[in-house]
């Protein structure tokens, strides 16, 4: 069955955003010593942001620590997690 009209922009469009955001993600984590966090992790309506998943699985984080823990402030609705990646210590 072939896709929909827009879906495939659309999943492309995810994974475009995807890898700039891991790129991104890999050099902070590179120069860093312990850790980064990122908040917010969810989308201008509240929800959680869909680019949370595919980063928590992507193979080359497998080295950190990633974590999402609740948070005791938010500025948005649901806004009150927040993405922890620590080096593993050797």
């Amino acid at each position: 069955m072939p896709a929909k009209p827009g879906h495939t922009q659309k999943r492309d469009r995810l994974l475009n955003q995807t890898a700039k955001l891991t790129a991104s993600i890999i050099e902070l984590l590179r120069i860093t010593t312990k850790e980064i966090k990122i908040w917010p992790i969810v989308n201008m309506k509240g929800n959680k942001s869909s680019l949370v998943k595919p980063l928590i699985n992507y193979n080359d984080f497998n080295r950190f620590q990633i974590y999402i823990e609740k948070v005791d402030y938010e500025f948005l609705g649901n806004s009150n997690e927040i993405n922890g990646d620590k080096r593993n210590s050797k």
